[in-house]
This record gives C-alpha cells, structure tokens and sequence, in this order.
C-alpha cells in the first residue's frame, strides 16, 4: 500500500527529494531547472516510465545508472524511494491521467518491440493510433496485478525460467529490458546495483515479461480477451458518442467503406474461410500439374534425342503415334485408338510409351478431381468421366502457344502444304458466311453478303496470300480450346488447323491439356465448396427466388443468387451481383442454382472469385479509343514486370535478400525452431516424405505463392492481350527493359545462313534444333526465387504443425468435437474418418502460415487491378503483405494466450508469447546489433554524422560503421536493408531516434510525422519504374534533338540504370572497377562529387573490402552475417556529405530568397496601389528563416563531424570549398560559433542592395528610409542569432 503521506503535491515541498533527484539527473546528463520544483518531479517521473516501458531507455538510462559515482547512485536511490511510495497515477494523491498519459504515449510509440499498435490503427478504426497507445500504456498498470495470478497459475516457475531463457535466445524486447543481453544492466541488473535484490528475480522478470509481451500489442484487438475490457473502458465512449455514429450511420461513408475493405484491404480480410476456399480450389491440382510439368520436360528430352529429323522437326511417325496413344479431344474420330497406338509406339519408344501411360495416370487423377463437386451436373460428370478406352487430350495449336513459328515461306514450301492456297480458296467459297468472309477480323476473301472482294485472278492470290499469312501468324491470345475439355473445337475447320498447326508437339499438348482441365474446373469447385459452406454455417439458404430466400432467412436485405448463367444474346451475366458466372450444363440448376446469399456477402464473395479472372481496370473496351488505352496499358503493365524481374528475379543480391526475408520471416512468426524441422526434413526425409508434405502444402495452398513471381507474371501476362505486337511495340519493350525479353527467347541456332551458304552452330555440338539458352536461365533464377520463398513456408509450416499437434492433444474431447463439427461445416469431411484429424490440423497449420508470411494470393486487389495504371509503385506487395502479417501476428499471439490463459492451455499461452517475443528479436535485434557494435569498436561516434548527412531513407536505420586500420577511412552496412519489417519500422524510428537522443516527443510528431505518412504513401504512389523510363525516354530524345549531348549522356545512363537487371548492375560496376569500361561511358555511370578520386580494384586495400562494395559483404562480425551479407557496404566521405549537405540545404534557402523577393519587389514597384506591409513583412520573415532552419542544419552536421574528426582534420573540412559549397568564408566562422550570419548582402536594408535603386525609379512614394527602418526591424532578431534557438517569432506591425 503506498504511504499516503508522500503525494505528488507533497514531494514538490520536499527539499531531500528536489535536492536529490536535482543533482542525480545532473550526473546522468539531464539539465532540470533547479527554481521549478514540479519540473523537477516530473522530470524525475518521466525518465522512470521510459526506464519502465521504453527498451531504449531502459538500456541508455540503466547504463547511466550503474555509471553514476556512489554518492550519486545514493542520492538517486533516495529520490526514486520516495517516488515508489508515491500513490499510482490514477490513485488519489498521485500525478493524474494527464500527466502520465504523454510519458506512456511516448514510450509506447517510440519503442521497436511495441509496433503492434501501430500497425493496428490501419485495421481497428483509430484502436491503436498513438493517443489510444498512450492510454493502452498507462491502462496496463491497472490491470498488471489483475493477471500476475493467471499466469502464476497457469505456467510453474521452471517453465517460467524456461521461457526466460528460450527469449533470452530470441533475443526478445522485453527479455532485454529485464537482462540487457549484453547491451546494459538492464531493469534486474540497475535493482540489484542499487541495492533492492542481491540476484535476479526470474519470477518477478517473467511476470513483467508476459505482460508487456502480451498487454502491448494486445490492447485493441477485438478478439483479444484480455484487451476487450480495456478497449471498452479507453476506446468505447469515443465510438459511442454522437458524432461517431452519425458518421457510421453515413450511407455514402459505409459505401465508401465497403468499397475500400473489399478492394483496399488484403483478401484474407473479408472472408478467412471463404478466402481459403478459393486458395485451396486452385491449389488442389498444382501437385499433379507440377508433375505433368517434369513428365513434359522429359517427354520433350526423348523425342529430342532420338526422333528429330535432318530439318530439325520431330518425325512424322512419332508425332503421330504418340498424338494418337496421349488420346484425341472428342471431336474427329481418330485414324487408331489409342491402345493400338500406344502399342506401336511402344515398339519403336518403350521410355516414350511409358511416358505416355504416365500422362493417361495424371489425366485420370485431374478427371476425378474435376468430377468431384457435388453439384455438378451428370453432363458435367459425363465430361469429366475418365474412360481408359478413349483417354482425354486437349487439342493444341502451335499458332496460340509458340511466340515464334517457323519462317512462313519455308512452312509454306513443305510438301504437305502444296495444295494449301487452293485448299483454303475452296473451303472459303463452301464457308463464305462464317471464316471465309471479313467478319474474321477482315481475313476472308468475301464481303457480309458471300460478295468476292477481288476483281481479278491476282487481286484473289493476293488475298488468299494475305489471308493465310494472318491465319498463320502466332498470337498468344487466342485459346487454341473454347470451352471446359471436350467436343468445343468445331467452330475451326479442319484446314485452318492445319494452318494453326494442330498437336504440334506432345510435350506442349500434355502440359496444355492438364492446365486445362484443372483450369475450367476451378471456378465450379469452388463454388460447390462455397455454397454448401455458406449453407453450413446458416449465412445462404436454397429458395425459388430471392423473395423467398430473404423470407426464410429472416432479413431485409437483397438477396442474391450464388451462381448465375451467361446471356447469349447481350453476352453479359443474367445476374451481375452474382459471385459466380457458370456455364448452365455444367452445374446442377435445383441445388447449386438456388442457393441465395446476402448482397453485402454476395459482394465480397465476387471480390474472391476474380482472382480466377486476374481482372484489372480497363478503360470503354467497346471504343476504339477504349481499346487503344487498354493495350498501351497492357503494354506498360509488361514493361513493368520485365523490368520488376530485372531488380529481383535476375540480380544475385535480390535472391540473397529473398532468402534471408524468408529465414527472418520464418523466425519472427515465432518459428525459429522451424528452421531446425526444415533443414533436418531436407537432410533426412525420405523422398515419399518430401511428396507428402509438398503435396499438403501445395494442395492447401501455400508454396507457389511467391509475392514478386504473382506480380511479375500477371503483369508480363498482359502482354497476351495484344493481338499485334508489332516491331514497334516489341521495341519499346526491349529498350525499356534492357532486352531482357529478347535475352529470354536467346538460342545458339542450327545453323547460321551468310549469303547463301549455312554454316552450322548448334549442329558443331551435335544438336539436332537450335539450342535455347535464354529460357532455361529466365526458367532455373524464377525457381530459385520461388524455392527459397518455398523452403521459408515449408519450415514454417512443420513447425506450426507441431504447435497445432501439441495445442489439439492439450485440448479436451469435448472442445476436439466442437473443433470437428466447425471444420466439417466450413471445409467439408466426415468427422469420423481416420484422416479428419490431420486434414484438419493441416489446415490449421496453414491457415496461421499464410496469415504470417506474404502470399501473393494476399495482397489488396486494389493494387492487382491497378497494374498497368503508371503511377501505382512497382514494389507494392510487400509493404502491404508486411502490413498484414504484422497485424495478423498480434491479434494471434493475443488470441492464443488469451485463449490459453482461460482454458488453462499451457501449449496455447506457449505459442502466444513465442510468437510476441520472436516478432521483437526481429524488429529489434538490427538496431540493437548496430549499437553494440558501434559501441565495442569505438565507432559510435561517426554514427551521428552519417544520419546527419548521407542518404534520408538511412537517416533511421541501423547502421554499423567500421574504420579501416591501413586507410583510417570509415565505412557502414545498413543492417536495415535485409530486415523485411523494416517498411512498418521505417514509420517508427524517427522517433525513436529523437525521443532515443533527448528531444521532446511532440516536436518530434510535429517534426515527423507527415512526412513519415508521405514516405510510407509514396511505396503505392511512386511512379512506377516503367513511368521513370517513358519520362526519361522523352527527355532523351528532346536533348538529342537540342543537341545537348552532355545531357543525353545522362539520361541514356538513367535510363539504362532504371531497367537493368541486377546481373548487369554487378557486371557493370565490377567492370567499372576493374578499368574495363570505356571512359566517356564511366563518367557518365560513375560521376564523381566535390573533390573524390576514381577508385579501382587496387584502391580497395583489400580484396574482401571490394567484395563488401558490391554486396558479398563479410566484414564484419560473423554475428552480423544475417544483416550484412548481401548488403553493400559504402565510404563515408565526409567531403563529400558535406558538400550535398550545403548544396541541396541553400539551393532551397535561395530558391524560397528568390521567389520571395520578386514578390516583394510586385509591391514595393507598384504605385498605383497601396502597400501590402503585413505579406512584406511575412514575405520577408519567410526568406529569413528558411535560411536560418538552413543554417542550422549545417550547424548541425558540422557539428557532429566535430564528435570524431581531430580538431585539424575539422578545421581542415571548413576552409574545404568541395565541402562548404555556397557558403562563404564570413557565414563558416559563424557557423563554427553556432551562430547565424546574416550577411549585408543579403540585408534588405542595406543600402547598397539594388533594390532601393529600382524602387525609387518606380515607386516615388515609397520612402527610402522608412523601408530601411521596416527591413531592419524584421531583420534584427536575426542578427548573430545562436542556432541552437529556435527562429525568431514574426514581427508584429503596428496598425
């Protein structure tokens, strides 16, 4: 019970309290005012709440503390004694809410490990904004002791230390403020130096651990228990007041809502178990469409090796026999059955026959899969029924799936297409109405009405010439099948197969066919799966009509059918509201077709189904104009992904990155352990193992899902869109991109035709077909990609399942049934099967993994529709995936020990605060690693400069900085750079660093926080990297055409930069390195600034120091790898910093002068009108500080090069013209005063400035010395002004 006589009031009269806590915080480096007695306390209380809740300032003060001399330690102690016994805020007699309240708000939002209730103001309405932060800070003491028995009870003291250390290793936030981890003393190393323990106190340290873990982030969840109580009593009477619900109640504010959480949030927002649905739907094939996949590769490897003729095609023998035994569409009955077929092949090819009855298996497999739905038609059964006498294989056409044929003349020259010309004039006259007149995009050779459009016997060899050039021509947009699987091709003539090249290769065929069968397959099963969960779960009911559907399901509202049926006539949705658009054969109409959902739930069910048709925005597709923008964005959105694919996919450092992000992610979802299960799973694992959990996950969903593949295919994929690519549009493509799709498609041919000899290639290396080189690259960097993403989620998920394994065996069979019944609802099953049981913890298991890692499936369709729009950012996913997993990673970790805690489940609380403490070793452990080492290398000095002066998106990050002994020159790592929660941190570290230094929290928001809003915003509203090339582009041109060569030069190199590929960066500036490239071409690649040395291979000092530069960066120490190893590592130069510093500081300092000035100038010149003095004075005050704020800035970095720089190298750096720029010789002696200069020259007053000059000349009523008086008056409170005050306030103007 604290001693009511010591109050918050009495301690402000207590002279050994003021006295003690004066001269303590002295000693520590505070400067209280000795004549202000409540600034005093309060100063003294809120260094204690930052020591209690900020991880930073535990660390900084704690060190403080034990560094205090012994009479000094005393007299702290003394003064922190009193202030215990002082009543708790909220209590009568103590500081009050509002004197409190800023301290925890500080705390809370300054510190890393406390980054949950800032991500969650994005998705709880304002719950976890800073304001409510603070509250949630200040909220925690009240409820503390409330729970300290919960968790007595529900975790021993031997578990509790096994926890402790187990966060030890983590390396978690509040596991540090308890211990320090090397860092500093710590809150059990500063008790036990003042004397209040003689040992560590784990029981007191892990109750405090679990409740910051657990409270911070907590606090405004809704599904969080513990959180609930407080959001109603902190949060709830803002919601509730009038105001607020008039605005809820707003129709347009909740159609804008809607609007933005179906289109704006991550899909996994809307509906979780809907989502999963659809993520299951088209992850049910992948496993046997990635079999296929393998089966084709070698397939092709066969008839490859042994049955490819002198022209480099396959034999006409073989083509044939294996198209026949693989199987027919349906439609023409085939010469030989199958079986005959496959027999005959089997003679000539037993490994191509094997090959064959391989593909049948898979077939039949994606067959049953695709008849599964229980509410598919008998038509649609029928369909998809396997019949091992007639096997099922898509037809396909060489026309719709090579980008490249062969040469149309040689195809033309072959024997069996002799008698094409005359074959197609014949079919044409027999088909004059349909492929033979122009309404096939004006390929025929007759008008509507069956009239000739030729006049004569070569008017008509040209059309048929020009109309069987266009029939052959390869366009990828066109699908060589019209429909599901079967029996759809028999609106293309058998001769234009011919031209399309049908069943042109088996390899293309199978992969083609199994595609397509799991392809037209999904939406249906789907929406089975959706319409009898919805039914489950008593949120659609089946009705005649939506009359009576709204009737039996008690509502108001509209109500909309599940599934509806195109209209042949208009081409359009009978229903639009629909989710779902079914082909009317193919779905039972009395079961599926009349099941009715709610409109609001109809809506965000479309959300989800338009993931199948990759829809984006599209501008009047009906008008030409409409038409043409669409292909110019289609165009953008290719040009976009090549180019993302040159920054990820093909750069060494981005699949490092991409690894590392994985290990990372997977540690900071409180899966570290799952590293251990993945590598020994690789190791160890039988291969039948492997497939059964690849199989799982690939199944369910997970691996695939890759953010920047998703994005890059589906905007390489818009390219299909355009029926003509032609040279022009393939040209700008590959410039823009650095020919990277030219790259792609590269092959050593053949053989290479010089006049009119052939000179063989390919066939030197005993090739039979020109070699493909670029495409098994581009293939073999987009897997690594993906399998490192993979590997990530396959540890994440064996280690998730066996945290579901031991929370399900914890639970009682009681709650194991109610689990049952609710899984069998959602997800279908028979609850009694033997296998029910790990269905269902895998679902589980990867239900939490895709919650906590990115998944391409994800992301807000907002940026997916918008992916050929210029000015959305081209690395959006991420941040937003990141967002979302963050969050989701809080609102698990409460709920789970929430859960825990009141179910008594030890496996639940367990995963709860794994999870907490693992996310704060990850946000944390980088900044903390910088500081220790700065610290124990004795670099921590440079630190500040660096901030102070290099790069503003490193300003904040951690950064560790080395000296080199042989140069003495310093050089730094962005540990940030590889850290993937860095975008969310970036939000945070301002200020943290500020509040981290001493500054005062409200400047600090006042200072930060718009533009910190506007850098997190400018990831979506960059423009994107293919908007920078087209603008660059036409700065290119106009300076070719002005003949500014210079200026050309360096928008060629931008445009270069822009687009290449991280392969090319690294060749590029090795070979820059390595004296290789052209001088003209390394001046403009490699600019020098303000006084710097061209440095090569042998300037590095070492070879492992130039290696660092180029980001296979090891050196530094090994603990710093996982940061430091595929970042680059750069020279501070303070010349060089400096000189940006001055230059970019008073360029803006004389462009606001500039404007300012022929503004003032207007009025002063214009006689006719009277004298606006105040917008002068205003005018004039603006010029005057602008450069003061510059001034200072200069001030500062000057001055924190002074923290390690010797006073000659210092003074060195000031007469130094590279480094101080604009500023001259009188302004640099003032600034190393701190003071501020503001030179005659730049006084209006002055006489011998121009413009009293030009003023008498036009405005005779002004008087010269009255002017002088006004301009010195705003001028003299900046005379000699000391940078370290803030600018002066305005001068007020008497009336």
């Amino acid at each position: 019970m604290a001693d009511t006589k010591i109050t918050y009031e009495s301690l402000q009269e207590d002279p050994d309290f003021l006295d003690a806590a004066f001269h303590s915080m002295r000693a520590m480096g505070y400067n209280p005012d000795p004549g202000d007695p409540q600034g005093i306390l309060d100063q003294f209380l809120e260094n204690k709440r930052y020591f209690d809740v900020n991880l930073v300032s535990t660390l900084s003060q704690g060190n403080k503390i034990v560094d205090l001399p012994d009479d000094y330690k005393q007299l702290y102690k003394h003064a922190l004694d009193k202030v215990n016994k002082m009543p708790d805020f909220y209590e009568e007699g103590g500081s009050g809410w509002a004197n409190a309240l800023p301290d925890f708000l500080g705390a809370g939002i300054s510190d890393p490990t406390n980054v949950a209730s800032a991500l969650a103001a994005f998705f709880t309405a304002g719950a976890g904004t800073a304001l409510i932060q603070g509250g949630k800070e200040a909220a925690k003491q009240t409820v503390k002791e409330a729970l300290k028995s919960r968790i007595k009870s529900a975790i021993s003291p031997r578990m509790l230390k096994a926890y402790l250390m187990e966060g030890a290793v983590a390396g978690g936030g509040a596991t540090i403020q308890e211990f320090g981890a090397g860092l500093g003393p710590g809150r059990q190393g500063v008790d036990i130096d003042l004397g209040y323990k003689k040992s560590a106190d784990y029981g007191e340290a892990a109750q405090r651990i679990l409740l910051e873990s657990i409270l911070s982030p907590g606090i405004g969840v809704s599904s969080n228990l513990i959180a609930g109580s407080i959001k109603d009593a902190v949060i709830s009477p803002t919601l509730k007041s009038s105001v607020a619900k008039k605005i809820a109640d707003t129709t347009g504010i909740t159609q804008t809502a809607n609007y933005l959480r179906n289109n704006l949030f991550p899909l996994a927002a809307l509906d979780q178990v809907s989502v999963r649905l659809a993520e299951k739907a088209t992850g049910e094939p992948r496993p046997v469409l990635e079999l296929v996949e393998k089966l084709t590769t070698r397939m092709d490897d066969t008839i490859q090796k042994n049955f490819i003729g002198e022209d480099g095609k396959i034999q006409p023998d073989i083509l044939e026999l294996v198209n026949y035994s693989m199987g027919s569409s349906g439609k023409t009955k085939p010469k030989i059955s199958a079986s005959e077929a496959l027999t005959k092949l089997r003679r000539k090819s037993p490994e191509l026959a094997d090959q064959v009855k391989e593909f049948h298996g898979y077939v039949r497999e994606l067959q049953e899969m695709a008849g599964s739905p229980a509410h598919l038609s008998v038509k649609g059964k029928n369909i998809y029924k396997y019949d091992p006498n007639k096997p099922y294989a898509r037809d396909v056409f060489e026309k719709f799936v090579n980008v490249k044929r062969e040469d149309f003349d040689k195809w033309l020259a072959l024997p069996e297409n002799q008698s094409i010309k005359s074959d197609l004039f014949e079919f044409a006259q027999k088909d004059k109405s349909s492929w033979g007149s122009v309404t096939e995009g004006g390929e025929g050779l007759f008008d509507k009405k069956g009239k000739p459009l030729f006049n004569s016997p070569e008017e008509k060899e040209l059309l048929i010439d020009d109309w069987l050039r266009r029939l052959y021509e390869p366009v990828s947009t066109r699908k060589a099948i019209r429909g599901p699987t079967k029996a759809k091709q028999d609106d293309i003539p058998l001769i234009v197969q011919q031209v399309y090249g049908k069943n042109f290769n088996p390899a293309v065929r199978a992969l083609e066919t199994a595609k397509g069968i799991a392809e037209s397959s999904a939406r249906l099963r789907l929406a089975s799966s959706l319409g009898d969960s919805l039914m489950n779960q008593n949120k659609a009911v089946i009705a005649d009509s939506p009359k009576a559907a709204a009737l039996k399901m008690g509502t108001d509202d509209k109500m909309v059918p599940l599934v509806t049926v195109m209209n042949q006539k208009n081409k359009a949705p009978t229903n639009p509201d629909s989710p779902f658009v079914l082909d009317s054969e193919m779905f039972n109409r009395q079961t599926l077709g009349k099941i009715y959902v709610p409109k609001k739930d109809s809506d965000v069910l479309k959300i989800i189904s338009e993931q199948f048709d990759g829809r984006k925005w599209e501008f009047g597709e009906d008008k030409k104009l409409g038409k043409g923008i669409n292909q110019f964005l289609d165009l953008f959105a290719g040009i976009q992904g090549y180019i993302k694919k040159n920054k990820t996919v093909y750069s060494l450092m981005a699949q490092a990155r991409n690894a590392l992000s994985a290990v990372q992610y997977v540690i900071g979802t409180g899966n570290y352990l799952g590293l251990k299960d993945g590598i020994q799973f690789l190791a160890t694992a039988s291969p039948e193992r492997k497939k059964e959990i690849y199989d799982t996950i690939n199944k369910l969903g997970l691996k695939g899902s890759q953010l920047d593949i998703g994005q890059i295919l589906s905007r390489i994929g818009e390219l299909d869109n355009i029926k003509d690519m032609g040279l022009l549009r393939k040209a700008i493509l590959n410039i823009a991109t650095i020919g990277t799709p030219a790259l792609e498609s590269t092959k050593i041919p053949l053989k290479v035709k010089i006049g009119k000899k052939e000179i063989p290639v390919a066939s030197l290396l005993g090739a039979k077909k020109d070699i493909e080189i670029g495409k098994p690259i581009a293939k073999y960097s987009q897997k690594a990609y993906v399998a490192t993403d993979d590997i990530g989620k396959v540890a994440a998920f064996l280690r998730e399942r066996k945290r579901s394994q031991s929370i399900w065996d914890a639970r009682p069979d009681a709650e194991k049934q109610a689990l049952r019944k609710q899984f069998s609802e959602r997800f279908g099953g028979n609850p009694n099967s033997k296998d029910f049981d790990t269905k269902l913890l895998d679902e589980d298991a990867v239900s939490k993994v895709m919650n906590l890692v990115p998944v391409y499936s994800r992301i807000p369709l907002l940026l997916e529709k918008a992916r050929g729009i210029p000015v959305v950012g081209s690395f959006t996913a991420f941040p937003a995936e990141n967002l979302r997993n963050k969050y989701n990673l809080f609102k698990m970790a409460g709920a789970e020990f929430a859960e825990g805690a009141l179910k008594k489940n030890k496996a639940l609380m367990r995963s709860g605060l794994n999870r907490l403490a693992s996310q704060a070793a990850v946000a944390a452990t980088p900044s903390a690693a910088a500081y220790f080492y700065n610290e124990i290398t004795g670099t921590d000095n440079v630190v500040n400069a660096i901030r102070k002066s290099g790069s503003p998106w490193e300003k904040n990050h951690a950064l560790a900085v080395r000296k080199d002994k042989k140069t003495g020159n310093y050089y730094y790592t962005d540990l940030s750079y590889n850290n993937p929660d860095q975008y969310t941190l970036d939000f945070i570290m301002p200020f943290l660093t500020d509040i981290a230094s001493g500054k005062n929290l409200e400047e600090s928001l006042d200072k930060h926080f718009f533009s910190m809003l506007k850098r997190q915003a400018e990831v979506f509203f960059d423009p994107s990297l293919a908007l920078q090339q087209g603008q660059t582009s036409l700065d290119l041109i106009k300076a070719m055409n002005a003949g500014d060569w210079d200026s050309a030069g360096d928008y060629f190199t931008k445009l270069w930069k822009l687009g290449e590929s991280g392969w090319m960066k690294m060749g590029r500036e090795m070979g820059i390195d390595l004296g290789a490239m052209p001088p003209e071409m390394e001046r403009n690649f490699n600019k020098l600034y303000f006084g710097e040395d061209r440095k090569y291979l042998e300037d590095s000092g070492s070879l492992s120091t130039w290696l660092a530069k180029h980001g296979f960066n090891a050196k530094y120490s090994p603990w710093l790898l996982p940061w430091t190893l595929a970042s680059r590592e750069k020279e501070f130069n303070p010349t060089k910093n400096m000189g940006f510093t001055t230059r970019t500081l008073m360029k803006n300092s004389n462009e606001v002068r500039k404007v300012g000035i022929e503004n003032i100038m207007e009025q002063l010149n214009d006689k006719s009108l009277p004298v606006d003095w105040k917008f002068i004075a205003e005018t004039y005050d603006r010029i005057l500080s602008t450069e003061f704020a510059a001034y200072q800035q200069v001030g500062e970095v000057l001055g924190s090069f002074k923290e390690f720089m010797t006073p000659k190298e210092w003074e060195k750096l000031t007469r130094n013209k590279d480094a101080m720029g604009p500023i001259g010789k009188g302004n640099i002696s003032f600034l190393k005063k701190n003071l501020y200069n503001l030179t005659p020259g730049k006084r209006l007053s002055s006489r011998r400035n121009e413009l009293f000059k030009k003023i008498r000349e036009k405005n005779p009523n002004i008087n010269p010395r009255d002017l002088k008086r006004f301009f010195v008056r705003i001028e003299k409170p900046y005379y000699s002004r000391r940078l370290s005050l803030d600018a002066p306030e305005p001068v007020e103007l008497e009336e």
